[in-house]
């Protein structure tokens, strides 16, 4: 109804082992004053190590626009898959804690119909 969004939702643009653009929409409307980031992280699956790509950047607030680009070849090469994380702000983060909000499978099997 209404033609509003209800949920995040994210696009990225792969490149396989080269490049990952990842735009994610609508994710700071329930967060507004929490001290929070949204952290991106890549993994081969869901046993093996998860490697952080770094943090989503507040791209456009008017549209509630958030990207990240990473262009490491050794490391986009060892994943397959990207999720996004809400971490407290006030901290260093070396592994994912915080509650998952958004997730992609960049593997052999696409993830749309």
């Amino acid at each position: 109804g209404m033609g509003k969004r209800q949920h995040a939702f994210g696009r990225i643009f792969y490149v396989e082992g080269k490049s990952l653009v990842f735009y994610a929409y609508d994710l700071g409307k329930t967060h507004k004053d929490e001290k929070i980031a949204f952290h991106v992280w890549g993994t081969h699956n869901s046993k093996e190590a998860t490697i952080s790509l770094g943090v989503l950047h507040d791209q456009d607030p008017r549209e509630q626009r958030w990207v990240l680009a990473y262009d490491d070849p050794k490391v986009l090469s060892k994943i397959n898959s990207v999720f996004v994380t809400i971490e407290p702000s006030n901290r260093d983060v070396t592994s994912p804690t915080g509650k998952k909000v958004l997730y992609a499978f960049l593997g052999e099997t696409p993830n749309h119909p």
